[in-house]
């Protein structure tokens, strides 16, 4: 699966994108906020991250569309972002990560653009979700932009793993028909 943009290419990950995500991700201003990273992390962890993504992307009905985001005039995987599919309700759930050198530039905006339009479109969910931690400014003024709205607040629901901070998380979600009137 591949998805252009006027700046960006979005596609599959492979193994060899392992040293790329390695360099940006063992940094304490990326992972932050991202719970799952333990750090440091090395290239054996993306690696191991890498396999299974690969093997993810190799299912008959695939529910997870992990994506690296490259910016075309450079060639290198800069983030991730992924939809994850609920085929039984009919919704979704994006998530995303950029390297802090390419932040405040537009990138993940436009990213999240096309991964929206591929959820709509393509997979004909109805709704879609996003999960941010209360603190993470910068993802909640990218996510409003983007249309979402506010639903819930899940009071000290969770632990990033290269802190051990516990965070409130705040949940977002956007209607089809909701994200059809503002395009």
């Amino acid at each position: 699966m591949k998805l252009e943009t006027e700046r960006l290419r979005l596609r599959e990950l492979t193994i060899l994108d392992a040293k790329e995500i390695a360099s940006y991700t063992n940094n304490p201003d990326f992972c932050k906020y991202i719970p799952p990273i333990k750090l440091p992390y090395m290239i054996k962890d993306a690696k191991d991250y890498l396999k299974v993504i690969i093997k993810n992307n190799k299912q008959k009905n695939r529910k997870n569309f992990v994506l690296g985001i490259g910016i075309k005039s450079i060639r290198i995987i800069i983030g991730i972002i992924e939809i994850t599919y609920d085929d039984f309700n009919n919704t979704a759930q994006l998530d995303y990560s950029l390297n802090p050198k390419y932040h405040r530039q537009g990138i993940m905006f436009e990213a999240s653009v096309a991964m929206i339009d591929f959820a709509f479109n393509n997979l004909k969910v109805r709704k879609i979700t996003a999960p941010i931690l209360s603190e993470n400014i910068a993802s909640i003024t990218l996510i409003k932009k983007l249309g979402f709205t506010l639903e819930g607040v899940l009071k000290k629901q969770t632990k990033v793993r290269s802190s051990g901070k516990i965070y409130d998380e705040n949940l977002y979600g956007l209607l089809k028909e909701e994200w059809k009137r503002k395009r």
